[in-house]
């Protein structure tokens, strides 16, 4: 296995963990701590929750709650628009790599992203 196949399944491997062990429910909706995405991202915790802050259009009141102390928890939604503001390289790797594990995970389920389309479309 060459090295970037390496480095794509460690970093696949760490967000289905993040994802199966470290997420947690707040007020019914599974969420992602801010704590454990900065160091996915490869962010220091302070300068993750700044740029948060600087960029709230980002995030619809539905994609992020805030916690204690000046945390925040991230929905599914929530960790998608995280990419939008992280431009490292690093951080676009996260990024496509959440992308690519919700779809599987959607996949998983017999659900594409057109059914949920044509979900929404019925309503």
């Amino acid at each position: 296995m060459n090295s970037k196949m390496n480095q794509d399944l460690t970093l696949y491997l760490a967000i289905e963990q993040l994802v199966q062990e470290k997420m947690i429910t707040h007020q019914g909706v599974r969420v992602a701590k801010d704590v454990d995405l900065a160091e996915l991202f490869d962010q220091e915790v302070q300068d993750f929750r700044k740029e948060v802050k600087k960029h709230p259009e980002h995030f619809p009141s539905d994609s992020m709650v805030p916690l204690a102390d000046g945390e925040y928890a991230f929905t599914e939604s929530g960790i998608i628009m995280l990419g939008g503001l992280f431009k490292s390289e690093r951080a676009v790797k996260v990024h496509l790599q959440f992308i690519e594990y919700f779809v599987h995970l959607a996949h998983e389920n017999g659900i594409s992203i057109f059914d949920l389309i044509d979900r929404s479309n019925e309503l």
